[in-house]
């Protein structure tokens, strides 16, 4: 795979050296989340309302995980007209809307066009699980288009998304479930796991190939929080600062920092990283920099023309890096006194 980030040999300078939270008591379509093993058949899913406001109808469209697409016929497992919620035989309408995807269309069993109510199932879909479906976990869900109570009310619902669990995915997670809008990278969060950074989706558990997809499931990557941790280097000289993070592997968009002081604030991305730095004449690895084995690379940006003016000045430097999928991390800001002449102390 072509790596994201530009490895260049050394740097040189003489030194001192969260799924979308629904508000409580929205209308909901709840998706059941459920576990089965590759070759399971008539494996049932329900489909639920929560504070249900009353409908006489509803249109939703189902969109799979591409695994499990395949799975739902619906010539075998829905061959009826209509799905009518609170009837004995319910029933689906199929009309298509865009080249594969089919509408479901709940419909009140009410006498006399009366809304249907209570927080009950809606409709259970049946599959069967193919016996070569690899281990992991699927997601399902489905975007709402419209619903109408009786008196023609435009009533809007909330979709709560249902996962799938086959087999034994191990550490696996859903994908969906930290990216709140797939075209929206800003509002994506990363997993997160006690003195670790999260380093990146991937398709298993050996972290070679990133999973950059927005949905499905992935490995979650991890790594020791000092290697995203922030180092200071000075150069009394030159009257400048380097602050230095590291990283792991080469499969980043960018990495970068953010420098900020009570006047000002810089934000810079970098796309390149250094196998080593030289200290007055002395390399020192990324491993070296940090004190950790899982740092292999250096990243570093430069403060330069400190004012003669400028004592204990706080700079609270922020690491960042960005995964091969999109998500923005964020690592523990670190504060530095900086004065004239390079002097900079961590605080």
């Amino acid at each position: 795979m072509k790596k994201l980030l530009a490895l260049l040999l050394c740097a040189v300078m003489l030194v001192a050296v969260v799924p979308v939270a629904l508000a409580e008591g929205d209308p909901t379509i709840v998706v059941e989340s459920i576990t089965c093993d590759p070759g399971d058949t008539e494996v049932e899913l329900t489909v639920s309302v929560e504070n249900n406001p009353g409908f006489t109808m509803m249109t939703i469209t189902p969109v799979y995980d591409t695994v499990i697409a395949p799975w739902f016929d619906y010539d075998t497992a829905y061959d009826d007209t209509f799905l009518v919620a609170g009837n004995s035989s319910p029933k689906t309408q199929k009309s298509s809307v865009e080249v594969g995807s089919k509408n479901f269309v709940v419909e009140s069993a009410v006498s006399k066009g009366g809304n249907y109510v209570g927080d009950n199932v809606i409709f259970t879909m049946t599959f069967d699980v193919p016996a070569t479906t690899p281990d992991g976990v699927y997601t399902l869900t489905f975007i709402f288009r419209e619903a109408v109570n009786k008196d023609n009310a435009n009533l809007t619902f909330a979709v709560q998304s249902g996962t799938i669990t086959v087999g034994n995915p191990g550490t696996a997670v859903v994908v969906d479930t930290f990216k709140v809008d797939p075209d929206d990278p800003a509002t994506w969060v990363a997993p997160t796991e006690t003195g670790k950074i999260f380093a990146g989706f991937y398709t298993d558990d050996t972290y070679s190939t990133p999973y950059t997809d927005p949905t499905g499931s992935a490995e979650p990557k991890f790594v020791d929080a000092k290697v995203m941790d922030v180092y200071a280097q000075a150069d009394a000289v030159n009257n400048c600062v380097r602050f230095l993070s590291t990283v792991d592997v080469l499969d980043y968009q960018n990495v970068g920092f953010k420098l900020e002081t009570d006047t000002w604030t810089v934000k810079r991305a970098l796309t390149s990283v250094y196998s080593s730095v030289s200290a007055v004449g002395i390399d020192k690895t990324a491993a070296e920099v940090s004190g950790t084995s899982e740092s292999h690379y250096i990243s570093y940006v430069k403060l330069t023309g400190i004012p003669d003016t400028a004592v204990n000045v706080t700079v609270t430097v922020t690491p960042f890096w960005t995964t091969a999928d999109g998500t923005e991390v964020t690592g523990t800001p670190v504060q530095f006194a900086v004065s004239y002449g390079a002097s900079v102390t961590r605080l």
